[in-house]
């Protein structure tokens, strides 16, 4: 052999190989597989392909040296340090490629495809091998094995793989250009040979997206994605869940995603076949949908809609089969809960005002029962989230290690392929209850801003809302609030798509009595907003321009050995509360109705003692403001800028009363005021068990009992 340069370029090493008569093929990493040029040929088992601008080679099949590949080539070594343009990958014995469980006898290799990510970065080779006897005559039959690098291979023989191609599909999507998705890597590869770029999972059918644990963010900016289905019925099925997967990751939606299929008559024809016949792809046909429905869909009668803007048959709801959706989780002591399993919730306050230890508290509640409960947690520490449900909840740590799944995430997912795998491996699972602890620091971690919309709405997307479609849980995130009371508003700080975003619950914290060892500890849960409509009407009645609910009690006692937790309806439920726009409203008309003429708020709103309505000037504003809603009061403007109010007709408290959502009739009725009080307000007003109504820190006078007496008196 004659001496020759060192190899410096692939395009070298091609030639080396083609000196020598050695067979090689392009490989989508950019590299190639080749006869090992150290041994006797055989197979295309050896990889030499360019790293960091050095010529790397390693044999697969017998772990041949580096340097005996190189030599082989004619090349002398010339130092390996500093300068050189040959790098070896490691060269310890690879792991045994992993084999079908079949024995099918004698078999002959039929093909070779290398899986990547999408940056190049080489994972396995997919060995496809087909027997010289099929077991099924007149059909051919295959099976697969792979060869794994030293580096990884356990993580690499999970169930997570990469998308075949995944390089040429990665640029093909950032250029917004069309991609094709085929059952088998033959099939990509029958596509690439007429100048298209397609993808598929390792396997095919046998692996769908989201089984496999895929990161399709990859394909993000494709303009268009054709589905290719095989036509029989391990096809369709195989592009249904492709096509499913693809819009639950918002991937393709620029443009369209469509399945299709050849036209040939012949049963589980790809489209290798259809090329193969002298057939365009402009000759493929779309599915009909009736062929991608399931046995058990079509026993139903009724098909599932797969695409977001198909109409919905409404049959089912309309003949009460599906039914409205109820709470499930986080439950009170008188049984209503306030959580929906599926759904998207929001648990707010400020900062150690105790949310995450309610969210933990139902964690732990729901871990002894044995359902299985998410963590994912951007704030805190397993030590801290363990010690609490150890200790504070006396959760079993058996039960712990079988039913809660903690992650506590430093980077987003699509960060590198080991990060995607994690997070599929997270999707893949059931879950009842979900918590996202910090969605301040989840936004930041994945490149979103707090005040923007957005990117609130495309992280909303990507994470608390794949959560939920993929595992089914409840999905709560536990989020920070504005400082400032008046300016917070109903949701957490930052942009207003954080409650857009939400199809559950919105619950505020505000603490009554602060948590903490040695003391009884009171937080109040508020609901700001609860789209399915199932929790609202079990809370107090509305206060404040926020339209919150006082929804239930979280009450902490550790002042005992144990602490003692329990979450009880909202404060006046037991008695059936007090409606105290509702009190005022009746106040407000009687005190109209016996002054007469027109008043100002000021006038109304004096304390009782100087004969006026007397309380909360809000709750008097919010009662007035109901009653000209009503009409049984009129408003009229007055001199600077002031408002005069009059009396219309006479409200009671069992008479409908529009509180700003629209006009109501009250399930309890309030005592009613006798009709004609004397307009002498000036009588010391009582107070009894029946009537006192709380104003902060202080008992207001009976207003009711007053009333009564002085009608007694003018009698």
């Amino acid at each position: 052999m004659s001496t020759s340069p060192i190899v410096s370029t692939l395009d070298e090493a091609i030639q080396a190989l083609d000196s020598l008569g050695l067979s090689h093929s392009p490989q989508s990493n950019g590299g190639i597989m080749c006869q090992c040029p150290a041994h006797d040929g055989g197979d295309e088992n050896c990889s030499i392909r360019v790293i960091d601008g050095k010529v790397a080679a390693k044999c697969f099949s017998h772990g041949c040296e580096y340097k005996d590949i190189m030599t082989a080539l004619e090349t002398q070594m010339k130092g390996t340090g500093s300068g050189s343009n040959v790098v070896a990958i490691q060269s310890r014995k690879p792991k045994a490629a992993k084999k079908s469980n079949v024995d099918h006898g004698p078999r002959t290799k039929e093909a070779e495809y290398s899986f990547t990510d999408h940056q190049g970065k080489w994972y396995f080779t997919h060995i496809k091998f087909r027997h010289l006897k099929s077991p099924v005559p007149g059909k051919k039959s295959f099976d697969y094995d792979k060869s794994y690098p030293d580096v990884l291979g356990d993580l690499r023989e999970s169930d997570m793989m990469p998308l075949y191609n995944a390089v040429e599909a990665f640029q093909a999507a950032k250029k917004g250009k069309r991609l094709f998705w085929s059952e088998g890597e033959g099939d990509v590869e029958a596509l690439r040979g007429v100048g298209e770029v397609a993808v598929t999972t390792h396997a095919g059918a046998g692996t769908p997206p989201r089984q496999g644990g895929v990161n399709l963010s990859i394909l993000e900016g494709a303009g268009k994605v054709t589905i290719i289905a095989d036509k029989d019925k391990v096809g369709y099925s195989y592009a249904k869940r492709v096509r499913e997967d693809l819009m639950k990751a918002q991937i393709g939606l620029g443009g369209k995603i469509e399945i299709v299929h050849t036209p040939l008559d012949k049963v589980g024809a790809d489209v290798s076949d259809h090329l193969a016949a002298g057939l365009s792809l402009e000759d493929l046909v779309e599915v009909p949908e009736d062929l991608l429905e399931t046995d058990e869909e079509k026993a139903e009668g009724t098909v599932k809609a797969v695409a977001s803007w198909d109409p919905i048959d409404l049959t089912s709801y309309l003949q009460g089969r599906i039914e409205p959706k109820h709470p499930e989780f986080l439950v009170r002591s008188d049984g209503q809960a306030l959580w929906y399993r599926g759904e998207i919730h929001s648990l707010h306050g400020e900062s150690e005002s105790g949310k995450s230890m309610v969210a933990q508290w139902e964690c732990a509640r729901l871990v002894k029962a044995g359902c299985k409960v998410l963590y994912v947690d951007f704030e805190s520490d397993p030590a801290n989230i363990v010690a609490r449900l150890v200790n504070v909840f006396q959760v079993r740590k058996a039960a712990i290690l079988e039913h809660f799944t903690y992650v506590n995430p430093a980077v987003d997912p699509d960060t590198n392929h080991a990060e995607a795998i994690a997070w599929g491996q997270v999707l893949s699972k059931p879950y009842d209850l979900a918590i996202i602890d910090g969605v301040t620091e989840s936004l930041t971690v994945a490149g979103g801003a707090t005040k923007d919309n957005d990117s609130i709405t495309v992280w909303g997307r990507r994470f608390p809302r794949k959560i939920a479609d993929y595992t089914g849980a409840a999905v709560v995130m536990i989020d920070h609030v504005t400082k400032d009371a008046e300016s917070r508003g109903r949701f957490g700080i930052g942009g207003q798509a954080k409650m857009s975003i939400l199809t559950g619950t919105a619950i505020t914290v505000d603490v009554i009595a602060p948590l903490g060892v040695g003391r009884a500890g009171v937080l109040k849960l508020s609901v700001g907003k609860d789209r399915p409509g199932n929790v609202r009407g079990h809370c107090a009645p509305e206060a404040g321009k926020d339209r919150l609910q006082e929804a239930a009690r979280f009450k902490v006692d550790s002042t005992g050995t144990v602490p003692v937790i329990e979450l009880t309806p909202w404060e006046g439920a037991e008695t059936g509360g007090k409606d105290y726009v509702r009190i005022f409203a009746e106040r407000c008309s009687a005190w109209l109705e016996a002054v007469g003429g027109q008043h100002t708020f000021n006038e109304i709103a004096k304390p009782h003692a100087q004969g006026g309505v007397g309380g909360k000037r809000p709750t008097i504003q919010e009662a007035l403001a109901a009653l000209v809603r009503s009409d049984y009061v009129s408003m009229t403007p007055g001199k600077n800028n002031s408002k005069l109010y009059q009396h219309v007709r006479q409200f009671r408290g069992n008479r409908p009363l529009d509180k700003g959502n629209g006009p109501e009739t009250p399930e309890i009725p309030v005592k009613a005021v006798p009709v004609r009080p004397t307009p002498a307000f000036d009588i010391p007003a009582e107070t009894c068990e029946e009537h006192i109504v709380a104003a902060e820190d202080e008992i207001m006078g009976c207003y009711e009992c007053t009333l009564i007496r002085q009608v007694e008196e003018v009698a």
